[in-house]
């Protein structure tokens, strides 16, 4: 398999040659074993967590259902909870919000992925049965603590979070309606699919962490979910857990989707887009944000983002302002922090310095301006050397000439 791309590139106008250039050094999905080598290393939106299983497995029955009917039959019911949404793409850290809500309001949250159980420790336990918040609604997330009687925080993803997957799995699907959506455990322990109406979510926390942090967060995560549950891969003698097997994932994926992703980008931003390392995990962390806010915006819902590292900087602040928006109460806010430094690049050395302001540029022009007032906290602009930014808007920003 062929793991280099020319990148000798000099101007946008020759962007007819630069596909002519990939082609030569992508894997070729029409060819069956270099398609099998991508799909199985794929993971997509409904079998992330725990264990993976087929996606055959799911009950899809209410799929071909016209809106209308589906309104009428996941309608919320006057008297139970209304949904706050958590939306955090995976991996941003937000299960550790979600456990410090619990262990400070001893009140009980829920989510949209019901083949887990977050429990009082803090630690995960797989789910036999769902609990639903409300008919066909979301579940619960905890079943020992007390349940909440106005909102109860609900853990979702929204949408366009696969790993190793082809362009459309990630640019397609609404956003507000997949954000309603995920996996319940039937009464035999069986997946099944997960819709509810989003109508009546008026309130959502949009959690936001460190862009670079988060995707190195994925490789470890994605590496300990194969070894669990695809052994016979080996995934980590292919990717070992350090700086060179994070450089070496990314490349499995920039090169073997190639031929299809780029094209999915503007045509002024292919040439840049090569330069980045799992360019398709910042599209899909842009795209995220990007999605959270609009949905928020145009839906009329309740809207605050907390971030990550807004927990290092002042604890017991976060905790109570996570609670108050949620109207749940804070009883404790002694806990020990757990978020190592102040949050921001502890994977320091896992991107070189170019391949940050590269991926800085990409999100940049992905991202809508209000998003971008966000992520670009954690860029080379304004928490790395400005020295090292090449980039003429960030050289005023920072004071250079």
């Amino acid at each position: 398999m062929k793991i280099i791309i020319k990148t000798l590139l000099l101007t946008l106008s020759i962007a007819p040659l630069v596909f002519s250039d990939i082609e030569s050094n992508s894997l070729d999905l029409s060819n069956s074993e270099d398609e099998r080598e991508l799909r199985s290393l794929s993971i997509s939106e409904f079998t992330q967590g725990g264990v993976i299983e087929e996606e055959d497995d799911f009950d899809d029955e209410a799929k071909d259902d016209p809106p209308a009917l589906r309104g009428r039959r996941l309608k919320w019911q006057e008297g139970d909870p209304k949904v706050a949404w958590i939306l955090g793409f995976p991996e941003s850290g937000v299960n550790h919000m979600m456990n410090l809500i619990h262990q400070s309001s001893k009140t009980a949250t829920a989510t949209n992925y019901g083949h887990l159980l977050l429990q009082n420790d803090g630690k995960f336990a797989r789910s036999n049965h769902s609990e639903f918040v409300y008919d066909k609604g979301p579940v619960w997330y905890n079943l020992e603590l007390e349940k909440p009687t106005d909102y109860v925080a609900t853990l979702t993803r929204g949408t366009g979070y696969c790993l190793f997957c082809h362009p459309r799995e990630y640019y397609y699907g609404n956003f507000w309606w997949k954000s309603s959506s995920g996996v319940y455990m039937d009464e035999q322990g069986k997946r099944k699919k997960l819709q509810y109406n989003p109508q009546d979510v008026k309130k959502v926390i949009h959690w936001i962490r460190d862009p670079y942090d988060n995707v190195v967060a994925r490789f470890y995560s994605y590496i300990g979910l194969m070894n669990k549950s695809r052994p016979n891969l080996k995934i980590e003698e292919r990717f070992p857990l350090n700086e060179t097997g994070f450089q070496l994932w990314c490349r499995v994926q920039d090169v073997g989707y190639a031929k299809v992703d780029l094209k999915w980008l503007p045509a002024e931003l292919r040439e840049l887009a090569l330069n980045v390392p799992c360019r398709q995990e910042f599209i899909k962390i842009a795209r995220f944000h990007s999605g959270a806010f609009l949905m928020a915006r145009f839906r009329e819902i309740e809207y605050k983002i907390f971030k990550y590292d807004d927990y290092p900087k002042d604890q017991t602040k976060a905790i109570k302002e996570v609670n108050d928006f949620l109207g749940y109460p804070t009883n404790t806010t002694d806990f020990r922090q757990r978020i190592r430094s102040d949050g921001i690049w502890n994977f320091g050395t896992f991107f070189t310095d170019q391949q940050r302001i590269d991926a800085m540029k990409l999100m940049r022009n992905l991202s809508r301006p209000a998003v971008w007032f966000y992520l670009r906290e954690y860029t080379p602009e304004f928490y790395g050397d400005a020295s090292t930014v090449t980039d003429p808007d960030a050289a005023r920003i920072n004071g250079g000439t």
